[in-house]
């Protein structure tokens, strides 16, 4: 390849990843909302995707645009952020969670669970099902939170796409379910609603991993798949709030591609399935 081809392109490389410093840093001093945390090429290819969504040539010119438009930006956040997720995603780690911790959770008279990175809102809603199966959703309350608005107004109408639903109808039975999923929502043209029951058991609100702080004590914490978009350092940070937002001897779900930093295992967490990233809460920290 031509040498003046090869340096153009390293030109190129250098001066979009310029302006995407400076668009991550004129949307922290403006909003206080840091990206910096994010892989970074994971956060580039959804920047990039976003910039050419919006007709804009140059990451430039999103800087005025997201700077001065709330809306744009609250579009951008809901961009770059992850929003994928599925009906009992991992049926193995909701079925140790039915078998495990639910005797543990019965032992509690008000029991809190947290669906940490919640996305579209399947995660919660597999959740609700399966407390209630266990006959614990009268005294269970669900906090579903993610850092996307978009996600989250999803999420609590509870209304999914048919073909989407029902091809997860196998990961419920290989979860453990005791019945059919078909009982928990009923059927509105090509969507399927969740039982009311269900809606009602689970807030969802916005939260932001990094930067807010911690607002319940849980029992039981699922944050699938959300670790694995994050650096090293960021991933710690958030580990630590799991663990302050933990009551002593609570558990903790992360996604089967994660796992808690070694540092932070034995004094912080205690793995309680060889099989599952399944963690419990030491006594120390």
């Amino acid at each position: 390849m031509n040498h003046d081809i090869l340096k153009a392109e390293d030109h190129e490389k250098d001066h979009s990843d310029m302006e995407i410093s400076l668009l991550i840093s004129a949307i922290q001093t403006k909003y206080g909302f840091s990206f910096l945390e994010y892989k970074q090429a994971i956060l580039k290819r959804r920047i990039l995707k976003f910039l050419n969504d919006s007709g804009k040539k140059e990451i430039s010119e999103l800087i005025p645009l997201l700077i001065h438009d709330q809306i744009a930006f609250q579009s951008f956040v809901d961009a770059v952020s992850v929003n994928v997720t599925e009906i009992f995603r991992d049926p193995g780690v909701f079925k140790y969670i039915r078998s495990e911790i639910i005797p543990y959770l019965k032992t509690f008279p008000l029991v809190n669970i947290w669906s940490a990175g919640c996305a579209t809102g399947e995660e919660p809603y597999s959740l609700a099902i399966l407390i209630a199966e266990c006959d614990l959703l009268r005294r269970t309350s669900i906090y579903a939170t993610d850092v996307s608005s978009r996600a989250i107004a999803l999420a609590k109408e509870g209304v999914y796409h048919e073909d989407e639903l029902l091809k997860n109808e196998k990961h419920y039975i290989e979860s453990g379910g005791q019945g059919r999923l078909s009982d928990y929502y009923h059927s509105n043209y090509n969507s399927l609603i969740f039982n009311e029951e269900l809606r009602k058991s689970i807030s969802f609100f916005e939260h932001n991993l990094l930067q807010d702080q911690s607002f319940i004590e849980a029992q039981l914490i699922i944050c699938s798949n959300v670790l694995i978009y994050f650096n090293a350092a960021s991933q710690e940070k958030i580990f630590q709030l799991l663990y302050d937002s933990l009551v002593l001897g609570g558990y903790l779900a992360i996604g089967v591609k994660e796992k808690v930093p070694d540092k932070m295992l034995g004094s912080f967490f205690e793995k309680v399935s060889p099989e599952y990233p399944i963690y419990k809460k030491a006594s120390s920290g």
